[in-house]
């Protein structure tokens, strides 16, 4: 964008005629590589998405949601001072863009100046970690059968990491046993006993609540517990009791 910048200057001062041409030719080229870097932007979140879920329990994700709309936000301040320069609205336009980039800006600094804090719980993803080989594969087994019938999945704010130590391996030959071996990521994983550990206690226990139930497996928010719940199991938790403790049947959801 430099040289079309410099392209334009040269075209004002010697070629006028040519200029609004030019002018519309860079406008469009901006364009084209803000989708470029769009595109970019999407793969790498995406990237990244897959790497956090492959290594917490829960939601970790949302410490890179500000990054997500702050990007957004910048294609869109671009492409709105575009559009205003081709189009040649007036100053009142300009005065409301310019108090809108403001705020954002302001945002998108106090994030900024935040991040290394948010920062330093994700820092483990990126790290590398020496792998083992799958050799061991019987041992690994054996750990996580015992861990899994400590229940040790109910512990909220679980990560890979966490979980390698407590089993005696690396966190990388941790997450290629649960990748190839269960089929699943870390977060699907975990959410899967938590969810079964769920249902069990939904039954065994008819007079505790749905949030005391999501609680006791580490899963914290009623909301958040629901969701899980119904996209495990396809019903909402109020739903399961009624299907399988042989209550009425099932009705609508009051949850």
């Amino acid at each position: 964008m430099a040289a079309g910048t410099a392209s334009l200057f040269g075209c004002m001062l010697f070629f006028p005629q040519a200029f609004p041409v030019l002018f519309r030719l860079t406008a469009a080229a901006y364009c084209v590589q803000i989708a470029l870097f769009a595109r970019t932007f999407v793969r790498e979140y995406r990237v990244c998405r897959r790497k956090l879920d492959n290594f917490f329990s829960d939601g970790e994700m949302r410490r890179l949601r500000w990054v997500a709309v702050s990007f957004l936000m910048t294609a869109l301040i671009g492409l709105t001072a575009a559009a205003w320069l081709v189009s040649g609205l007036g100053m009142p336009y300009l005065f409301a863009f310019t108090g809108v980039y403001m705020v954002f800006y302001t945002f998108f600094g106090m994030k900024y100046i935040n991040y290394p804090a948010e920062f330093g719980r994700i820092a483990p993803v990126i790290a590398d970690d020496v792998p083992e080989p799958l050799a061991a594969g019987e041992n690994i087994r054996t750990a996580l059968d015992e861990w899994i019938a400590a229940k040790g999945y109910v512990r909220p704010g679980l990560s890979l990491e966490s979980l390698a130590r407590e089993v005696g391996c690396n966190r990388s030959y941790l997450s290629r046993y649960v990748n190839s071996e269960l089929g699943l990521n870390f977060k699907s994983w975990i959410r899967a006993l938590r969810i079964a550990e769920s249902q069990r206690l939904l039954l065994e226990h008819p007079g505790a609540s749905a949030l005391e139930v999501g609680e006791m497996v580490g899963i914290h928010g009623r909301s958040t517990f629901f969701a899980q719940f119904s996209e495990v199991t396809g019903m909402s938790p109020g739903e399961y009791r009624r299907r399988y403790a042989g209550g009425d049947p099932i009705a609508p959801s009051q949850e």
